[in-house]
Protein backbone atom coordinates (compact mmCIF):
# COMPACT_ATOMS: atom_id res chain seq x y z
CA UNK A 1 0.00 0.00 0.00
CA UNK A 2 0.80 3.24 -0.65
CA UNK A 3 1.56 6.22 2.03
CA UNK A 4 0.50 9.91 1.08
CA UNK A 5 2.09 12.42 3.05
CA UNK A 6 -0.66 15.14 3.91
CA UNK A 7 0.71 19.05 3.31
CA UNK A 8 -0.63 21.90 5.62
CA UNK A 9 0.47 24.36 2.70
CA UNK A 10 -1.36 22.97 -0.16
CA UNK A 11 -4.84 22.77 2.17
CA UNK A 12 -4.22 25.90 2.85
CA UNK A 13 -3.39 27.66 -0.83
CA UNK A 14 -6.92 25.51 -1.72
CA UNK A 15 -8.95 26.79 1.21
CA UNK A 16 -8.06 29.84 0.17
CA UNK A 17 -9.05 29.56 -3.47
CA UNK A 18 -12.07 28.60 -2.51
CA UNK A 19 -12.76 31.00 -0.14
CA UNK A 20 -11.75 34.08 -2.84
CA UNK A 21 -14.06 32.25 -5.31
CA UNK A 22 -16.83 31.87 -2.74
CA UNK A 23 -16.76 35.86 -2.31
CA UNK A 24 -15.79 36.49 -5.86
CA UNK A 25 -19.33 34.72 -7.07
CA UNK A 26 -21.53 36.41 -4.12
CA UNK A 27 -20.05 39.98 -4.89
CA UNK A 28 -20.70 39.45 -8.94
CA UNK A 29 -24.36 38.67 -7.56
CA UNK A 30 -24.62 41.61 -5.30
CA UNK A 31 -23.55 43.97 -8.53
CA UNK A 32 -25.33 42.58 -10.93
CA UNK A 33 -28.82 42.49 -8.68
CA UNK A 34 -27.93 46.46 -7.73
CA UNK A 35 -27.48 47.44 -11.57
CA UNK A 36 -30.59 45.65 -12.81
CA UNK A 37 -32.78 47.39 -9.73
CA UNK A 38 -30.98 50.55 -10.80
CA UNK A 39 -31.99 50.61 -13.80
CA UNK A 40 -35.74 49.64 -12.85
CA UNK A 41 -35.56 52.70 -9.97
CA UNK A 42 -34.54 54.64 -13.63
CA UNK A 43 -37.51 53.77 -15.32
CA UNK A 44 -39.54 54.82 -12.41
CA UNK A 45 -38.07 58.02 -12.23
CA UNK A 46 -36.91 57.47 -9.26
CA UNK A 47 -33.39 58.79 -9.31
CA UNK A 48 -32.57 58.88 -5.47
CA UNK A 49 -33.30 55.10 -4.77
CA UNK A 50 -31.08 54.59 -8.65
CA UNK A 51 -28.18 56.18 -6.55
CA UNK A 52 -28.09 53.86 -3.56
CA UNK A 53 -28.22 51.20 -5.78
CA UNK A 54 -25.44 51.72 -8.02
CA UNK A 55 -23.25 52.46 -4.97
CA UNK A 56 -24.03 49.38 -3.78
CA UNK A 57 -22.84 48.06 -7.12
CA UNK A 58 -19.14 50.05 -7.28
CA UNK A 59 -18.94 48.61 -3.81
CA UNK A 60 -19.04 44.84 -5.16
CA UNK A 61 -17.04 45.54 -8.09
CA UNK A 62 -14.93 49.03 -7.01
CA UNK A 63 -13.07 49.18 -10.53
CA UNK A 64 -15.79 48.46 -13.01
CA UNK A 65 -16.37 51.31 -15.19
CA UNK A 66 -20.22 50.44 -15.77
CA UNK A 67 -20.97 50.94 -12.22
CA UNK A 68 -19.08 54.23 -11.84
CA UNK A 69 -20.78 55.90 -14.92
CA UNK A 70 -24.24 54.99 -14.00
CA UNK A 71 -23.78 56.25 -10.76
CA UNK A 72 -21.94 59.75 -12.18
CA UNK A 73 -25.33 60.18 -14.70
CA UNK A 74 -27.66 59.84 -11.41
CA UNK A 75 -25.59 61.52 -9.37
CA UNK A 76 -25.74 65.17 -12.05
CA UNK A 77 -29.62 64.50 -12.87
CA UNK A 78 -29.99 64.85 -8.78
CA UNK A 79 -27.35 67.82 -8.65
CA UNK A 80 -29.67 69.61 -11.37
CA UNK A 81 -32.93 69.31 -9.36
CA UNK A 82 -31.30 70.39 -6.52
CA UNK A 83 -29.99 73.38 -8.79
CA UNK A 84 -33.73 73.95 -9.89
CA UNK A 85 -35.05 74.27 -6.25
CA UNK A 86 -32.17 76.82 -5.95
CA UNK A 87 -33.70 78.35 -9.38
CA UNK A 88 -30.44 78.01 -10.84
CA UNK A 89 -31.83 76.94 -14.30
CA UNK A 90 -28.58 77.22 -16.57
CA UNK A 91 -26.32 75.55 -14.00
CA UNK A 92 -29.10 73.05 -13.32
CA UNK A 93 -29.05 72.50 -17.66
CA UNK A 94 -25.29 72.35 -17.79
CA UNK A 95 -25.26 69.31 -15.22
CA UNK A 96 -27.98 67.46 -17.53
CA UNK A 97 -25.85 68.03 -20.48
CA UNK A 98 -22.65 66.09 -18.45
CA UNK A 99 -24.94 63.32 -17.27
CA UNK A 100 -25.55 63.17 -20.85
CA UNK A 101 -22.54 62.79 -22.10
CA UNK A 102 -20.84 60.79 -19.49
CA UNK A 103 -18.36 58.15 -20.98
CA UNK A 104 -19.60 53.85 -20.81
CA UNK A 105 -22.73 55.81 -19.53
CA UNK A 106 -26.20 54.33 -19.92
CA UNK A 107 -28.31 55.52 -22.97
CA UNK A 108 -31.82 54.99 -20.52
CA UNK A 109 -30.05 57.26 -18.19
CA UNK A 110 -28.72 59.64 -20.68
CA UNK A 111 -32.32 59.77 -22.08
CA UNK A 112 -34.08 60.34 -19.02
CA UNK A 113 -31.41 63.27 -18.52
CA UNK A 114 -32.07 64.67 -22.17
CA UNK A 115 -36.11 64.66 -21.76
CA UNK A 116 -35.18 66.47 -18.25
CA UNK A 117 -33.29 68.99 -19.92
CA UNK A 118 -36.29 69.41 -22.68
CA UNK A 119 -38.45 69.96 -19.96
CA UNK A 120 -36.23 72.45 -18.08
CA UNK A 121 -35.55 74.51 -21.11
CA UNK A 122 -39.35 74.83 -21.88
CA UNK A 123 -39.77 75.69 -18.44
CA UNK A 124 -36.96 78.53 -18.48
CA UNK A 125 -38.65 79.93 -21.76
CA UNK A 126 -42.37 80.02 -20.05
CA UNK A 127 -40.50 81.09 -17.03
CA UNK A 128 -38.80 84.44 -19.35
CA UNK A 129 -42.33 84.69 -21.04
CA UNK A 130 -44.16 84.85 -17.67
CA UNK A 131 -41.55 87.52 -16.26
CA UNK A 132 -41.47 89.76 -19.49
CA UNK A 133 -45.64 89.75 -19.33
CA UNK A 134 -45.69 90.52 -15.42
CA UNK A 135 -41.96 93.77 -16.15
CA UNK A 136 -44.63 94.99 -18.75
CA UNK A 137 -47.27 94.98 -15.86
CA UNK A 138 -45.12 96.84 -13.50
CA UNK A 139 -43.94 99.17 -15.73
CA UNK A 140 -47.69 100.23 -16.95
CA UNK A 141 -48.61 100.81 -13.28
CA UNK A 142 -45.71 102.82 -12.97
CA UNK A 143 -46.98 104.75 -15.64
CA UNK A 144 -50.58 105.05 -14.30
CA UNK A 145 -52.01 102.77 -16.46
CA UNK A 146 -53.39 100.75 -14.61
CA UNK A 147 -56.10 99.34 -17.33
CA UNK A 148 -53.67 98.03 -19.39
CA UNK A 149 -51.45 96.85 -16.89
CA UNK A 150 -54.38 94.20 -15.86
CA UNK A 151 -54.53 93.26 -19.35
CA UNK A 152 -51.32 92.28 -19.17
CA UNK A 153 -52.17 90.70 -15.93
CA UNK A 154 -54.82 88.59 -17.32
CA UNK A 155 -52.72 87.82 -19.84
CA UNK A 156 -50.62 85.89 -17.54
CA UNK A 157 -52.82 84.74 -15.04
CA UNK A 158 -54.78 82.43 -17.76
CA UNK A 159 -51.76 80.88 -17.80
CA UNK A 160 -50.38 77.73 -15.95
CA UNK A 161 -49.07 79.10 -13.35
CA UNK A 162 -48.43 75.90 -11.40
CA UNK A 163 -45.04 76.28 -11.26
CA UNK A 164 -44.75 79.84 -11.13
CA UNK A 165 -46.09 79.91 -7.59
CA UNK A 166 -44.26 83.58 -6.81
CA UNK A 167 -44.91 84.99 -10.42
CA UNK A 168 -48.40 83.95 -9.95
CA UNK A 169 -48.48 85.40 -6.14
CA UNK A 170 -46.59 88.66 -7.41
CA UNK A 171 -49.32 89.00 -10.76
CA UNK A 172 -52.56 88.82 -8.23
CA UNK A 173 -51.09 91.17 -5.83
CA UNK A 174 -50.84 93.74 -8.47
CA UNK A 175 -54.01 93.20 -10.00
CA UNK A 176 -55.63 93.92 -6.50
CA UNK A 177 -53.80 96.48 -5.96
CA UNK A 178 -54.37 98.27 -9.69
CA UNK A 179 -57.94 97.47 -8.95
CA UNK A 180 -57.97 99.29 -5.82
CA UNK A 181 -56.73 102.33 -7.46
CA UNK A 182 -58.94 102.37 -10.39
CA UNK A 183 -62.41 102.07 -7.42
CA UNK A 184 -61.06 104.82 -6.14
CA UNK A 185 -60.64 106.75 -9.27
CA UNK A 186 -63.70 105.74 -10.35
CA UNK A 187 -65.54 106.72 -6.95
CA UNK A 188 -63.72 110.20 -6.99
CA UNK A 189 -64.92 110.74 -10.56
CA UNK A 190 -68.39 110.30 -10.27
CA UNK A 191 -68.21 112.09 -6.93
CA UNK A 192 -66.67 115.69 -9.42
CA UNK A 193 -69.01 114.46 -11.63
CA UNK A 194 -72.24 114.69 -9.04
CA UNK A 195 -70.81 117.85 -7.80
CA UNK A 196 -71.06 119.36 -11.39
CA UNK A 197 -74.40 118.30 -11.85
CA UNK A 198 -74.94 119.81 -8.64
CA UNK A 199 -73.43 123.14 -9.63
CA UNK A 200 -75.35 123.14 -12.93
CA UNK A 201 -78.39 122.50 -11.80
CA UNK A 202 -78.60 125.59 -9.02
CA UNK A 203 -76.99 127.59 -11.97
CA UNK A 204 -80.23 126.43 -13.98
CA UNK A 205 -82.65 127.13 -11.09
CA UNK A 206 -80.92 130.55 -10.40
CA UNK A 207 -81.54 131.18 -14.03
CA UNK A 208 -85.07 129.60 -13.96
CA UNK A 209 -85.69 131.90 -10.98
CA UNK A 210 -83.82 135.44 -12.42
CA UNK A 211 -85.62 134.93 -15.47
CA UNK A 212 -89.14 134.35 -13.99
CA UNK A 213 -88.63 137.20 -11.97
CA UNK A 214 -87.29 139.57 -15.11
CA UNK A 215 -91.11 138.24 -16.58
CA UNK A 216 -92.90 139.19 -13.46
CA UNK A 217 -91.11 142.56 -13.55
CA UNK A 218 -92.16 143.17 -16.51
CA UNK A 219 -95.65 141.81 -16.57
CA UNK A 220 -95.95 144.35 -13.48
CA UNK A 221 -94.26 146.95 -15.08
CA UNK A 222 -96.88 146.37 -18.02
CA UNK A 223 -100.12 146.28 -15.80
CA UNK A 224 -98.83 149.31 -13.99
CA UNK A 225 -99.48 151.35 -17.63
CA UNK A 226 -103.40 150.36 -17.05
CA UNK A 227 -105.47 153.37 -15.92
CA UNK A 228 -107.34 150.93 -14.08
CA UNK A 229 -105.48 148.36 -11.79
CA UNK A 230 -108.64 145.39 -13.18
CA UNK A 231 -107.91 146.60 -16.73
CA UNK A 232 -107.77 142.36 -18.00
CA UNK A 233 -105.25 141.97 -20.70
CA UNK A 234 -105.74 139.37 -23.69
CA UNK A 235 -103.15 136.65 -21.53
CA UNK A 236 -105.05 137.42 -18.81
CA UNK A 237 -107.12 134.19 -17.12
CA UNK A 238 -110.31 134.47 -15.88
CA UNK A 239 -111.88 132.36 -13.55
CA UNK A 240 -115.49 133.16 -12.34
CA UNK A 241 -117.30 131.49 -9.01
CA UNK A 242 -120.86 132.44 -7.24
CA UNK A 243 -121.44 132.09 -3.47
CA UNK A 244 -125.25 131.19 -3.20
CA UNK A 245 -127.47 132.35 -0.44
CA UNK A 246 -127.25 128.90 1.51
CA UNK A 247 -123.41 129.41 1.23
CA UNK A 248 -122.32 126.85 -1.62
CA UNK A 249 -119.82 127.73 -3.61
CA UNK A 250 -119.66 127.55 -7.13
CA UNK A 251 -116.56 126.89 -9.02
CA UNK A 252 -116.77 127.24 -13.40
CA UNK A 253 -113.00 125.93 -13.15
CA UNK A 254 -110.75 123.99 -10.54
CA UNK A 255 -107.76 123.25 -12.79
CA UNK A 256 -105.97 125.97 -14.81
CA UNK A 257 -102.08 126.60 -16.86
CA UNK A 258 -100.16 129.66 -16.86
CA UNK A 259 -97.36 130.78 -17.85
CA UNK A 260 -94.49 132.76 -16.04
CA UNK A 261 -95.79 136.36 -16.03
CA UNK A 262 -99.24 135.90 -16.81
CA UNK A 263 -102.41 136.48 -13.98
CA UNK A 264 -105.04 134.81 -12.90
CA UNK A 265 -108.13 136.70 -12.18
CA UNK A 266 -110.84 135.61 -9.81
CA UNK A 267 -114.45 137.21 -10.64
CA UNK A 268 -117.21 136.57 -8.39
CA UNK A 269 -120.79 136.96 -10.19
CA UNK A 270 -123.27 136.75 -7.73
CA UNK A 271 -124.78 140.06 -5.09
CA UNK A 272 -125.01 137.83 -2.12
CA UNK A 273 -123.98 139.44 0.95
CA UNK A 274 -121.80 136.25 1.88
CA UNK A 275 -118.56 136.80 1.78
CA UNK A 276 -115.16 134.58 1.29
CA UNK A 277 -111.64 134.40 1.91
CA UNK A 278 -108.99 133.86 -1.37
CA UNK A 279 -105.79 131.49 0.03
CA UNK A 280 -102.64 130.78 -0.96
CA UNK A 281 -99.23 129.45 -0.68
CA UNK A 282 -96.17 131.96 -0.48
CA UNK A 283 -93.88 129.23 -2.27
CA UNK A 284 -92.76 131.93 -4.66
CA UNK A 285 -94.90 130.43 -7.27
CA UNK A 286 -97.69 132.63 -7.52
CA UNK A 287 -98.49 136.27 -6.09
CA UNK A 288 -101.25 139.12 -5.92
CA UNK A 289 -100.80 141.35 -7.99
CA UNK A 290 -101.05 145.17 -6.93
CA UNK A 291 -104.73 146.71 -6.57
CA UNK A 292 -106.39 143.45 -8.44
CA UNK A 293 -108.40 140.65 -7.62
CA UNK A 294 -106.23 138.30 -8.92
CA UNK A 295 -102.58 136.67 -9.13
CA UNK A 296 -99.77 136.61 -11.17
CA UNK A 297 -97.41 133.47 -12.01
CA UNK A 298 -93.91 133.82 -11.19
CA UNK A 299 -92.14 130.65 -10.95
CA UNK A 300 -92.46 127.44 -12.96
CA UNK A 301 -94.25 124.94 -10.33
CA UNK A 302 -97.74 123.62 -8.62
CA UNK A 303 -99.54 125.25 -6.32
CA UNK A 304 -103.41 125.83 -4.96
CA UNK A 305 -105.80 128.59 -4.07
CA UNK A 306 -108.37 128.32 -1.90
CA UNK A 307 -111.71 130.05 -2.09
CA UNK A 308 -113.47 129.87 1.56
CA UNK A 309 -117.27 130.89 1.78
CA UNK A 310 -117.69 132.87 5.10
CA UNK A 311 -115.98 130.60 7.30
CA UNK A 312 -117.75 126.96 6.57
CA UNK A 313 -114.49 125.14 5.43
CA UNK A 314 -116.98 121.99 3.96
CA UNK A 315 -118.08 124.09 1.29
CA UNK A 316 -114.28 125.79 0.84
CA UNK A 317 -112.96 124.98 -2.98
CA UNK A 318 -109.52 124.69 -4.61
CA UNK A 319 -107.94 125.55 -7.72
CA UNK A 320 -104.95 123.47 -9.07
CA UNK A 321 -102.64 125.84 -10.58
CA UNK A 322 -99.44 124.96 -12.88
CA UNK A 323 -97.24 127.29 -13.94
CA UNK A 324 -94.90 126.96 -16.60
CA UNK A 325 -92.36 128.40 -18.58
Amino acid sequence: MEKYIFNWKTALLIGALLFIGGCSTKSNAIYQDSIQKGLDAIAEDNFSKAEGLFEMATEAKEKDQKAKALLNQVQLILKSDDLVTQNKIDEALKSLEQSIEVEEGSKVVASKARDKKEALLKYQESQTAYNTLLTDAKNLTQSGDYQKANGKLDELLKADLSQFASIKDEATKLKESNNTIIRNAEIAQAQKNAQAQKVAQTQKVAQAQKDAQAKVAAAEKEAKKDIQPNTLSADDVVIHYSIWENGELELLSQSIILKVGQRLVLTRDDHNKISERTMFSSDGIIDTFQNTNGFIAIAPGTTDISILPGDDWERSKVINVTVIN
